[in-house]
């Protein structure tokens, strides 16, 4: 399990993952998450389909269970990070699986609305990471993610930095905070959720994956990637 850590650098927030992004240098915050995970498929019609199980496996990067959603097609161990969300897929089936990222909405406790998903940067492992956008400050846009799709029986790990800035006012996930450049969280995100309603296709059919992320435990510790 790739772990995806967003880091936020001094005065600016610098969003990226885990093993793609640059050192900050003088010690950057990093908040890890223990999250409950919910999720629903359904076909086109919203008639339910392959409902799935989720469980929380051991996870020997930051002590946090991980939330696995294993169903017939597909597996996903959800990643979540300061800034941003990912994990890793497993395509179990013998087509072509895409994740239509680029149709995908969310929302979130704080702001229910569902709204299109824009990213600052999208980024696959295969065999290293591969990232679409920046996580420079200077040159970060916001941008409709790609759609992402697995090979037969391919096995993947993805991150992202959405804009959270519209569903938590802290702009952080599960809109933590913290007091300056010290692993103290004055929000611990505690009961916030992030959802998102992600359009699936295997092969010829096509499905929609409602997933609800609830942060139920967090801690924030000093990295000096």
């Amino acid at each position: 399990m790739i772990h995806f850590d967003v880091y936020a650098c001094l005065r600016g927030l610098v969003p990226g993952a885990g093993l793609a992004l640059a050192a900050c240098g003088a010690g950057t915050v990093i908040v890890d998450y223990s999250v409950d995970a919910q999720v629903a498929i359904h076909d086109e019609s919203g008639r339910a389909v392959d409902g799935g199980v989720v469980q929380r496996l051991p996870s020997p990067m930051h002590g946090f269970p991980v939330a696995n959603f294993r169903g017939k097609d597909f597996e996903w161990s959800f990643g979540t990070g300061t800034l941003g969300m990912g994990g890793t897929i497993s395509n179990a089936t013998a087509e072509t699986l895409c994740m239509r990222f680029d149709e995908a909405k969310v929302h979130s406790n704080l702001h229910p609305t569902p709204i299109a998903l824009s990213v600052y940067n999208f980024t696959v492992w295969r065999p290293k990471w591969e990232m679409i956008g920046s996580n420079d400050p200077r040159t970060m846009r916001l941008f409709t993610p790609p759609k992402f799709c697995l090979k037969p029986l391919e096995n993947l790990h993805i991150s992202m930095a959405p804009e959270l800035a519209p569903l938590f006012p802290t702009a952080r996930m599960f809109n933590v905070s913290w007091v300056d450049n010290q692993a103290q969280l004055v929000e611990t995100g505690v009961g916030n959720w992030i959802g998102m309603s992600l359009p699936i296709e295997i092969g010829a059919r096509r499905e929609v994956m409602d997933i609800k992320l609830t942060a139920t435990d967090s801690r924030a510790r000093i990295s000096n990637y």
